[in-house]
């Protein structure tokens, strides 16, 4: 499915990923190189914000990739916040 659409976004992804990603979207050396950047570290330190979190990147047919940043505001990070039950968890 992934094939047919003429945009894809893809967001945090290790190298190995990116491999089987490669066959369908073409990917510079620095775009592979950002995309992995956000991938998550062998260990994440409770508290701490994953390196990949809201960063995406859009491409287009062969056009060079659009990095984008999402960040949540107001009311939306109490409403998508996903690590509250982790807190919670760890207390």
């Amino acid at each position: 499915m992934a094939e047919r659409c003429a945009i894809k976004v893809l967001a945090a992804l290790p190298g190995r990923e990116l491999d089987r990603i490669s066959q369908m979207v073409r990917l510079s050396v620095p775009e592979r190189d950002m995309v992995a950047s956000w991938a998550a570290p062998e260990a994440l330190v409770p508290g701490a914000m994953h390196p990949g979190r809201g960063k995406y990147l859009v491409k287009t047919g062969e056009r060079a990739g659009m990095p984008v940043a999402l960040h949540l505001v107001g009311e939306e990070l109490a409403l998508y916040d996903t690590d509250a039950a982790v807190r919670a968890g760890a207390r």
